[in-house]
């Protein structure tokens, strides 16, 4: 295979994308965030069972969402600090998720 055809690929992916499967972690996130929430990766592991947050966000976003994200601070083992990720999606991108999840309408009733 020449050199660069991976990114092509991932363009081909993001511009078509198939739709998430339900009952895998994947849609699990992807829902929760197309719902208007946010998340760090302690809340994923208690919301949707996913232990490895950043990894699905990537997964999300070579389907062509684009996930914000923000540092956040909060407190860990005997009041430790912990610095982990809050992400999120503005309202265009829940759209483009609403379509990914296959719901008819972006308000998570449908999925």
């Amino acid at each position: 295979m020449a050199a660069g055809t991976g990114d092509i690929s991932n363009n081909i992916q993001a511009a078509n994308p198939k739709p998430i499967r339900k009952n895998c972690k994947l849609h699990a996130v992807l829902a929760h965030l197309a719902r208007g929430n946010s998340m760090n990766r302690f809340q994923a592991e208690k919301i949707c069972h996913d232990h490895c947050l950043n990894s699905t966000i990537s997964d999300i976003e070579k389907r062509g969402i684009t996930v914000n994200r923000k540092t956040e601070v909060v407190p860990g083992y005997q009041n430790s600090r912990v610095h982990c990720t809050r992400y999120w999606l503005e309202s265009e991108e829940i759209t483009k998720a609403a379509k990914l999840l296959g719901w008819q309408n972006h308000d998570g009733y449908k999925s």
